[in-house]
């Protein structure tokens, strides 16, 4: 017997040396002693394979060696999680990076389901090793696969079997469809088939930019303008930032019966004059006007018709101006896979932002900033054909899977857009849905609509949805390891996009530019009640911005009735003792029984939470209220309201004099380190410290890492000079922040604090406004 091992042991060595001199790909097919295909090398414990192995032993081949790996019906037979991951594990170190794992295993779905419907199985079709067919009652049917004689040692459907291939780091983990030639034909009904790739050298993302210094996007970007060339500026103005190599711009033409809309679009079009970069400008303009469904579908035809793919923006989206890299970047990664359709900049959900990752995937989509192939818009049909057929045929239940009110609504839409309802996307959607297309999505919102207007052609009412702030996508991306919807995001999605009662009963609550939400614990005595809210209302009251404050007290657990009383007789108590004056602001609203889709509408709205030493936690954590900024009440005056350009506010927390230093955190750590200390021993040195905030850029540094920083430095200086200088030392890290926070921040601050060794790609970030600088050592302030 042990003649016989060393022997195949030797014929094993040997084949694998000569496979690796001879330069050839190596493809491997574990599981099976049976040569089917030329070229490929078998794996398994029978001697008749080319290499005869225990596959959960480590496979004897190098790092990085291998095409392709692919097994048919083998991953059911180990165990998990050892060894299943120990031999994916495996797997992965011996393909080449970009190399391909393709994978079936029965689908136990199916005998699951026989279960409950017995009558539509078929068990001479499903069941054919009769070894292990022991038939007594339904349940053997389960029996069958699930133990397979004493083979089986776990079951897979199409969800877990993704998610058990991602357990071993591949990248595009997805399903795929039944290939001949590769897969066997007599298993073809009982099977599921996957594919992942090993991340690396097939995935290279090549410069996007020529340099770092004058970027320039090699992507392709199209601009869709008309008539309003305010907002065409600001978005021409980011779009010039990134300066593309090629600019294909496409325009509606005037309504003649609308007064000063010529004028309207020619200054429009004279925006694209402005191009002042190595450019080549494609214009698509029409001179009579086509309407939106028309002018949006024909003119995209004529982009994809020119190049292979695209970033879209219209003229009242703006971008974060990340958002071009992460299109870039995406539409280079997924050139070759089918299922993906569209990369979208938007994220509604502003408190779900899957921080783990920096995308993931949904069936709808959303197109204010957007990204897409040749290969998925030759799928588009603004006449909707097929859409007769999926109707009749109840399709849209198969493809929504639930949710008969969101089916009502979809059909609805789908229906006026067959119609002829003037607008194109609808037809977008319908496409994607039909051809089981997924959507990008970017777990930071990274693209706002600024059109919410009066001379809008849809977008004219006020929205929730309208000048959502932007964030910066932080790079590199971290890639979702599995290919598959978010089904927690789609569910989110359908009740922000799809819900009707969202939009007609949030509107009652009013809210201004900046609401706080306060969650009383109403189960308390009436005295601490009092004494609770009378604390939040007068420190609103005595607030610099409690104009745009509106305050919404939670009362879900107490009736209106009780809860208003309660709150009025509190009010005239405040205004007849302390003779509070109101007048001014804030506004004050009791919030009741609000659908959960309200609620994440509102919170995702709200500018934070107010919190209090005693308060209704049961709410919060329900709510999830506690992912939204939280505002302790006694620090609630050194947050103030900041407008951004896009008309939204944020709180962010400022003083009588405001400071922006700008350290270039890639210095060596004596440099930064003498620098920052002798900034910190300065300002704490300042009689009037207690009133000042210094902020320090952190854009390219983790907050993390910048705190860990900052730690060592005052640690350092209590030891040398024995003095806790931090004590009335306020240092803020401002993180990545997006071109209107900063240029709205600036607005707000007493002067810059002028550094040796800078951060001048930072400091450009800023705006256009001059500050004063303060020079340090000098402690003098000049004015530039």
């Amino acid at each position: 017997m042990s003649n016989f091992l060393s022997q195949i042991a030797s014929k094993n060595q040997h084949l694998i040396q000569f496979l690796l001199e001879s330069g050839k790909p190596i493809k491997i097919e574990l599981g099976s002693s049976q040569k089917r295909m030329e070229g490929w090398i078998t794996m398994d414990l029978d001697p008749k394979s080319d290499l005869c192995m225990d596959l959960s032993q480590p496979l004897p081949f190098p790092d990085n060696c291998v095409e392709e790996i692919y097994s048919s019906h083998l991953f059911e037979h180990f165990s998990f999680p050892d060894p299943m991951l120990n031999l994916l594990s495996e797997c992965y170190r011996i393909l080449k990076p970009g190399g391909f794992f393709k994978i079936a295993v029965p689908n136990a779905r199916i005998y699951i389901e026989s279960y409950q419907n017995p009558e539509q199985f078929d068990p001479q079709k499903y069941c054919l090793y009769t070894p292990a067919y022991h038939y007594h009652s339904k349940i053997d049917f389960i029996n069958y696969i699930a133990d397979m004689d004493g083979h089986h040692r776990y079951l897979f459907d199409e969800e877990n079997l993704l998610k058990v291939i991602a357990h071993g780091g591949f990248e595009n983990v997805k399903l795929r469809d039944f290939e001949p030639g590769l897969d066997l034909e007599s298993r073809k009904h009982e099977s599921i088939y996957a594919e992942a790739i090993k991340p690396g050298a097939s995935y290279p993302v090549t410069a996007i930019f020529k340099s770092e210094q004058k970027p320039k996007l090699k992507t392709p970007v199209c601009l869709m303008i008309f008539n309003r060339p305010d907002t065409t500026q600001q978005v021409f103005n980011v779009i010039r930032q990134v300066k593309p190599e090629k600019l294909l711009v496409i325009a509606d033409g005037p309504r003649l019966d609308v007064v000063g809309e010529v004028e309207k679009c020619a200054a429009t079009r004279a925006i694209i004059n402005q191009v002042d970069w190595d450019c080549e400008v494609l214009t698509n303009y029409s001179e009579i006007n086509l309407g939106l469904r028309h002018r949006v579908s024909s003119g995209l035809n004529w982009v994809f018709n020119t190049v292979e793919e695209a970033i879209i923006l219209e003229d009242d989206c703006l971008p974060d101006v990340s958002f071009f890299r992460f299109c870039a970047e995406l539409l280079e990664r997924y050139r070759h896979e089918p299922n993906i359709m569209t990369i979208s900049g938007n994220n509604f959900q502003s408190r779900q932002n899957h921080q783990q990752v920096s995308y993931y995937f949904s069936r709808y989509n959303h197109i204010w900033g957007w990204a897409t192939w040749r290969r998925a818009w030759k799928l588009y049909d603004l006449d909707m054909k097929l859409w007769p057929g999926i109707r009749d045929s109840n399709g849209l239940e198969k493809i929504l899977e639930h949710s008969a009110e969101n089916v009502a609504d979809c059909a609805e839409v789908f229906q006026a857009a067959y119609e002829g309802f003037n607008t194109w996307d609808y037809a977008w959607t319908f496409a994607c849905w039909v051809h089981g297309g997924l959507t990008i999505f970017p777990h930071v919102n990274l693209v706002s609509n600024i059109g919410f207007r009066e001379d809008a052609t849809h977008t004219t009412d006020e929205s929730p949805l309208a000048n959502l702030p932007t964030k910066p996508m932080i790079f590199p991306l971290q890639h979702p390891t599995v290919v598959m919807r978010n089904p927690q995001s789609n569910n989110l999605t359908e009740a922000i996009m799809f819900s009707s009662i969202l939009y007609e009963n949030i509107s009652h609550l009013r809210l201004k530019e900046i609401n706080l939400l306060l969650f009383l614990d109403w189960t308390k005595e009436e005295e601490q009640l009092y004494s609770q809210l009378s604390a939040v209302i007068k420190t609103l009251v005595n607030h610099p911005d409690k104009g745009q404050i509106k305050l919404l007290i939670d009362h879900q657990e107490m009736s209106a009735e009780e809860a208003d009383l309660m709150l009025s007789s509190m009010m005239m108590n405040l205004l007849m003792e302390d003779e509070l004056n109101v007048e001014q602001g804030p506004d004050i609203s009791l919030v009741g029984q609000l659908t959960q889709p309200q609620w994440s509408n509102l919170l995702s709205v709200a500018q934070g939470c107010i919190r209090l030493e005693s308060e209704n936690l049961a709410v919060i954590n329900a709510l999830d209220a506690d992912k939204i900024p939280q505002f302790p009440l006694e620090q609630l005056l050194d947050w103030r309201g900041l407008q951004l350009k896009n008309n939204h506010w944020e709180l962010w927390k400022l003083k009588d004099k405001n400071y922006i230093a700008f350290p270039d955190w890639k210095q060596p750590e004596e440099t930064l380190y003498l620098e920052l200390a002798n900034l910190f021993q300065l300002v704490a040195s300042l009689p009037n410290k207690n009133s000042i905030i210094v902020y320090l850029n952190s854009h390219n540094i983790s907050d993390e890492d910048a705190n860990l920083i900052l730690s060592s430095i005052f640690m350092n200086l209590f030891m040398e000079m024995e003095v806790d200088i931090t004590e009335g030392l306020e240092i803020i890290l401002t993180g990545q922040l997006s071109d209107l926070q900063s240029q709205a921040l600036c607005s707000r601050l007493t002067a810059r604090i002028i550094l040796e060794h800078e951060d001048k790609i930072a400091i450009s970030s800023m705006g256009e406004k001059l500050l004063p600088i303060w020079v340090i050592p000098e402690e003098s302030v000049a004015h530039p």
